[in-house]
């Protein structure tokens, strides 16, 4: 009898699992060609990516490369441009402006 009862359960066991098995085969065989254009978007995508950040890398580095000296250059010759802005500040307060009338 216990036997019996344990054959029974392993049929009853089989006929749900069996058929969730197949599904999940029948399933994976139909969803693994958009997994794999799935995978192949991402590569490329990262690949686009990888490529837009290496060019704006280059980008920044060439910009630092040519602003530093400039601004290393320029630093000596700030005094030189606060006066030339105070001189210009007075020459053109001097003149004295004509009203046009129309």
């Amino acid at each position: 009898m216990g036997t019996m009862l344990v054959l029974g359960t392993l049929l009853l066991a089989g006929l749900v699992i069996l058929p969730l098995l197949f599904l999940k085969v029948v399933l994976f065989a139909v969803l693994l060609p958009f997994r794999i254009v799935g995978t192949l978007f991402k590569a490329l995508f990262g690949v686009v990516t990888g490529l837009a950040g290496l060019a704006f890398g280059l980008v920044v580095a060439l910009l630092v490369l040519v602003a530093v000296p400039l601004l290393l250059l320029a630093i000596p010759l700030l005094p030189f441009l606060v006066i030339g802005g105070i001189i210009w500040l007075i020459a053109k307060g001097s003149t004295a402006r004509v009203a046009v009338r129309t």
